[in-house]
């Protein structure tokens, strides 16, 4: 009796006019995915807009947590960019892509085989006029569907190269081939091994794959931080060179004496005594055939501020690193 009583309490209302409504949008959604899927080759991939989390974003003005699935409901041929998971590789690409200007957007989803571009106007609150404008413009053309009552637009991407091949390859030699790299590291800048890594920037070039032990960026650079890892671990997309000059720009935490910075570079291991104050160290690397993907930088004792009584810093500081260049 209890239960029946928590059920009836619990049960809201029967509401025609608001099971009519959901049902008036199911079936406008369908017909308008199914059009585009109609209209566009089986496989084809869409590029999704705005972004938005998956599972549970936050609302977009009108825009709804799940509204975006509607594609991946709707269609059996298609492929759509929505409902990666939060935080993997391909939700934090299209996360950092989407804050990227339109024409940028369109010559990266293009690298990537990208097919047509969705954009749900409820997202916006101008209904998405800027967008829709911005877009026929870089495209060169109006949206070429639109749903009955106006909310979504597709627009379909006219091909200007082969598509790129993406089946059996990692989601970071996907976009090293887009030319744009995201991840959790934000999005990577283009740069050389001469010109290396600045770590006065708040991203990271191209070759770099992740980064282990390193401390938020400030004005002159980052500071290692044995809290986070032992050591500062940089990994690469590609080996290094065979033989390059290793030049690095660092200052210690604490400048006493003795104090050793080792590197490591796969089974090569160097040495620097480090000097008081911001300093360049130079060292000729003969790598001897070895491939190696990795270099870990260590300073022995790292110390935290708050264990030296200077203030409430607990990362354990060791080396403050401002630039690294690998010169051949």
């Amino acid at each position: 009796m209890l239960s029946c009583v928590g059920i009836y309490d619990q049960t809201t209302a029967l509401c025609l006019p608001c099971n009519q409504a959901i049902q008036t949008e199911f079936d406008q959604d369908r017909a308008f995915v199914q059009a585009i899927e109609q209209a566009m080759p089986p496989g084809s991939a869409i590029y999704q807009l705005p972004y938005m989390s998956f599972p549970e974003s936050p609302h977009l003005n009108q825009l709804q947590s799940y509204s975006l699935a509607s594609g991946v409901i709707d269609s059996v041929k298609l492929r759509w960019s929505f409902a990666g998971s939060s935080g993997r590789a391909g939700d934090l690409f299209y996360r950092s892509l989407s804050k990227e200007s339109i024409p940028r957007q369109l010559a990266v989803i293009r690298k990537i085989g990208m097919s047509g571009i969705y954009i749900d106007t409820r997202a916006y609150p101008d209904q998405g006029r800027a967008e829709i404008a911005d877009w026929s413009a870089a495209l060169g053309a109006p949206p070429s569907l639109m749903r009955a009552d106006g909310r979504q637009v597709f627009f379909r991407i006219p091909a200007l190269a082969p598509k790129t091949e993406s089946a059996g390859l990692s989601p970071m030699q996907i976009m090293l081939k887009a030319g744009y790299v995201a991840d959790h590291l934000g999005p990577r800048y283009a740069a050389d091994w001469a010109q290396g890594i600045d770590f006065r920037r708040g991203d990271f070039p191209q070759f770099v794959k992740d980064v282990q032990g390193l401390s938020g960026v400030e004005k002159w650079g980052r500071w290692s931080d044995a809290a986070l890892a032992p050591v500062v671990a940089i990994d690469f997309t590609q080996a290094l060179p065979a033989h390059f000059t290793l030049r690095l720009i660092a200052r210690p935490f604490i400048p006493a004496l003795n104090r050793q910075l080792v590197l490591r570079f796969g089974s090569r291991i160097y040495r620097f005594s480090l000097r008081p104050g911001m300093s360049e160290y130079r060292q000729i690397i003969d790598l001897q055939g070895e491939t190696v993907l990795r270099m870990e930088l260590q300073v022995a004792h790292a110390v935290s501020p708050w264990e030296l009584g200077q203030g409430g810093d607990r990362r354990k500081l060791g080396i403050g690193l401002v630039e690294l260049h690998f010169e051949k």
